[in-house]
């Protein structure tokens, strides 16, 4: 978003699960979202995404203020928008979430037991497991194509760094190591690759970077955060003043949508779905791959 600054909000938030509840409608209408990311389950069918819900006279009075001591959940529904349904409940922050690639879980960053940590659940928010339980912070996970490991991002004293574990939790290991910000590492669809964004030219001037799937050969493609792959493989949508697309050779660059950010094209690469608005109103949108077609899904 040009006006709003909302990675400073969400890039580092973090925060207990409980089986799917469906949302009525009337406590949507008395109420706010203020969504984090949105991202498709592997068949296309479904969306899952993150929020902070909070009431409409809460906002009126305090504004940003009623963001400070929310929660984040995550929520569930079809890719229409229908049957939303709340995947977890928390006093802090559930979020960054990520679908296994079989969609029958899914993986995201909590601080429900007093650290950021990795968590997985089955798609009806049940069957918990603990990925990580490091003295530092883990957060923002992406699946190996082959559902065998999970790329995450971590912080203990110095800046983010891009590690990978095993999906069973065992064996971590940092595959990225620079001075700077390493954030939001996601896998290639053929998981040749990863993508993440990082400060390494200077605080404030985040860039998109695409790297090998070991790390290696490094290169910047584009200025923003939030990098997300093209079914292909051959692109990448990204945040920077607006949702835009760029082809990995830098060529064929757009902007998609203004006040947009978090695209994920849908697993045939024909829709992308994301988040726009202007807070308070930040909604999931879905729309056509060419940037036309806008439709918005959530309250």
């Amino acid at each position: 978003m040009k006006r709003f600054h909302f990675k400073r909000v969400v890039t580092l938030g973090i925060g207990l699960g409980i089986s799917s509840v469906a949302i009525p409608a009337a406590a949507q209408q008395d109420s706010l979202m203020f969504i984090q990311q949105a991202e498709w389950s592997p068949d296309g069918a479904r969306i899952a995404f993150a929020g902070m819900k909070f009431s409409k006279a809460r906002w009126e009075k305090e504004q940003f203020g009623a963001l400070s001591d929310t929660q984040y959940d995550i929520y569930l529904m079809e890719a229409d928008g229908s049957d939303l349904r709340q995947l977890t409940s928390n006093p802090g922050y559930d979020l960054w979430l990520a679908w296994s690639p079989d969609g029958r879980r899914i993986a995201f960053s909590s601080d429900r037991d007093g650290n950021t940590d990795l968590y997985v659940m089955d798609t009806e928010g049940s069957n918990l497991l603990r990925l990580t339980s490091g003295p530092g912070r883990e957060s923002a996970p992406s699946w190996s194509p082959d559902g065998s490991r999970v790329l995450y991002m971590a912080k203990e004293d110095g800046p983010w760094q891009i590690w990978i574990v095993n999906a069973d939790g065992t064996g971590p290991v940092q595959l990225v190591e620079s001075d700077a910000d390493d954030a939001n590492p996601v896998f290639s669809p053929d998981g040749s690759r990863i993508a993440f964004f990082s400060n390494r030219v200077g605080q404030g001037q985040d860039q998109v970077f695409v790297a090998d799937a070991d790390g290696t050969g490094a290169r910047a493609i584009a200025p923003g955060v939030f990098p997300g792959w093209a079914p292909n493989g051959e692109a990448i949508l990204y945040t920077h003043e607006g949702l835009n697309e760029i082809g990995l050779d830098g060529t064929h660059q757009r902007r998609l949508v203004d006040d947009a950010m978090f695209g994920r094209w849908s697993p045939d690469g024909t829709r992308i779905a994301y988040v726009g608005g202007e807070p308070p109103e930040l909604a999931v949108f879905v729309m056509s791959a060419d940037g036309t077609g806008n439709e918005r899904l959530t309250d």
